[in-house]
């Protein structure tokens, strides 16, 4: 118990928790500064290659290139179909329905089937800043839902 009080335990506990903190700092920094600089990137410019494309690319053996078309240029009835077929409720939230992620949920809670509730928001953010399909992390995560 006198060990607990003794300041010399306590401030070698906190100076190995600091120590600690800034590798996980160091860590992150970059994973930050790519995702920072990617923002600020799309903004301004349209891309004609991302990270997925990339990679997928590198899987066929052959590069993928695409060509934007302006947003006039494209059918007013297409542009509607996409949204809604992709994300029927994207003028109702702010990039995240958590509407549709409660219930896709309890759906799963209930059932124990997973169903889709990502918005294109978070489609694009997974497609731009995310590896595809998994890796040992990502499926680590998502068998915890399984």
């Amino acid at each position: 118990m006198l060990e607990a009080l003794n300041p010399r335990r306590t401030g070698r506990a906190a100076h190995a928790g600091r120590r600690i903190l800034r590798v996980i700092a160091w860590l992150l920094a970059p994973v930050l500064l790519y995702w920072v600089a990617g923002l600020f990137l799309y903004r301004f410019l349209t891309p004609t290659v991302t990270p997925l494309m990339l990679i997928r690319s590198l899987e066929r053996g052959e590069m993928i290139w695409q060509k934007g078309v302006p947003l006039d240029e494209v059918a007013e009835s297409l542009r509607a179909a996409v949204v809604v077929a992709e994300d029927s409720n994207f003028c109702l939230h702010r990039g995240i329905d958590l509407h549709a992620a409660k219930d896709a949920l309890a759906d799963y809670v209930a059932s124990g089937r997973l169903r889709g509730a990502s918005t294109i928001t978070m489609q694009v953010a997974r497609n731009l800043f995310l590896w595809p399909g998994g890796g040992a992390p990502r499926k680590r995560w998502k068998s915890r839902w399984r």
